[in-house]
């Protein structure tokens, strides 16, 4: 299928498509997906990365132990960030990266925050496909982002690793 709507004002379906990124291949199955979507120079992706904060790592003094890891985790989301940039700039896909923090809301929250502040119409992410007590315990950020965002949500399964494939 196409992404395009046909008739009078012929024009790309989404414009504005948000994919959240975390460097898991859940992650990643979602970056493979807008690589198929965003064909044309009309699109923008917006690539975003959520560190998680909690009471753990508030307001850390410099040289702590909480601000090292603060750093750290800042500076592996840029790289993350820097590197899926890099990837579909290649293909003549625009993108723009988000580097968000969550000041002990949940990444859901974030994402969906950020999709309506950036005018996203799509967000496309992966998903584990987890179901009963798996997902209970690690829940699915790709279901509360369904129940709660604003724009259309595009969620793509991830393969199996080969844990789960045995």
């Amino acid at each position: 299928m196409k992404p395009y709507v046909t008739g009078e004002a012929s024009r790309v379906m989404y414009k504005r498509i948000l994919v959240p990124i975390d460097g898991s291949d859940c992650a990643n199955a979602g970056l493979r997906e807008v690589r198929r979507i965003a064909s044309q120079p009309e699109h923008l992706v917006l690539l975003i990365h959520v560190i998680e904060q909690s009471g753990w790592n508030e307001q850390y003094r410099p040289g702590t132990v909480g601000a090292i890891i603060e750093d750290t985790l800042r500076k592996e989301g840029g790289v993350l960030l820097d590197a899926a940039k890099i990837t579909l700039s290649s293909l003549g896909i625009p993108c723009e990266a988000i580097l968000a923090e969550s000041h002990n809301q949940r990444t859901s929250e974030v994402i969906v925050t950020h999709a309506s502040l950036r005018n996203a119409e799509l967000i496309v992410m992966g998903t584990h496909g987890r179901t009963g007590l798996s997902r209970l315990i690690w829940g699915n950020r790709a279901e509360e982002i369904v129940r709660s965002a604003s724009c259309s949500v595009l969620v793509v399964k991830a393969p199996a690793s080969d844990k789960t494939a045995k």
